[in-house]
């Protein structure tokens, strides 16, 4: 009687979770500023700059199975005098917000940036308006789920009212193409629109990863970035910018357990 009990059991554990998380994890970073400046003749010592917004983890199982976090405001202004008579940097926003959800089904991250203002250049007083790049938009967000059965990642992203201007783009000012609006409107990845004088500037950038792990089990992680801006040896007055700026930073992952076998 016991032995049919317990193969009853194990049929309906393969009906019900053919694939069982070992586990899941979410995440949300509104805002991450990591970079260098420095000068490539080692006159002027380099520039450190770290700004970080709210952020939120969950994990299953340990947890915290939820999370969430929020700040009325970021408002910081870099001195950058030392590589050119007035240049300096500014990144301000409204209100931010992060969430995360880890559970046994699936992983999920939410990040959301309101009235996001960049500038960095010479920036002109009252306007804010920076003379090498200007990065303004009302509404920046980014969600990065992962399920688990089926194991399956997916990312998106909603951007408002974005506005890039400053002497990096011919004319002073860059607009998106009517390709790259559909793209953004249809959820594509890893849309590019500048990549020029060491500044990378990508819209819903995801960065999927799958492992396969020695135990077994499978790991499937993404990455959802609204606004990820990129500087490669970038010129800033007589220094060179290193470092990023990922706008609405959300992740995910889950890692399953084998799948059971009768």
């Amino acid at each position: 009687m016991r032995k049919i009990l317990a193969l009853i059991a194990l049929g309906l554990s393969i009906i019900a979770s053919p694939l069982a998380a070992q586990k899941t994890t979410g995440s949300g970073r509104a805002l991450t500023l990591d970079q260098t400046i420095t000068d490539p003749l080692g006159v002027v010592a380099p520039v450190r700059v770290r700004v970080n917004g709210p952020r939120s983890d969950a994990a299953f199982p340990g947890g915290p199975l939820q999370d969430a976090d929020s700040a009325a405001s970021v408002n910081q202004t870099i001195d950058l005098s030392a590589f050119g008579a007035g240049l300096s940097e500014r990144l301000s926003t409204g209100v931010l917000q992060t969430s995360a959800m880890a559970s046994i089904m699936q992983g999920t991250g939410t990040a959301r940036v309101n009235d996001l203002a960049f500038s960095l250049g010479a920036i002109t007083p009252v306007t804010n308006i920076g003379s090498l790049l200007n990065i303004t938009a009302t509404t920046v967000q980014s969600t990065s789920t992962v399920t688990v059965s089926p194991l399956d990642a997916t990312g998106t992203t909603t951007i408002e009212n974005l506005q890039l201007s400053g002497s990096l783009f011919t004319g002073g000012t860059l607009t998106l193409t009517a390709a790259q609006q559909a793209a953004l409107t249809a959820g594509t990845p890893n849309i590019v629109i500048f990549d020029a004088a060491g500044v990378k500037i990508t819209l819903n950038r995801q960065v999927e990863t799958t492992t396969n792990n020695a135990d077994g089990t499978t790991t499937l992680a993404l990455t959802t970035d609204a606004i990820a801006v990129q500087f490669t040896n970038a010129p800033v007055g007589t220094g060179v910018k290193n470092g990023e700026l990922l706008i609405a930073s959300s992740s995910a992952s889950a890692t399953t357990a084998a799948p059971v076998s009768p």
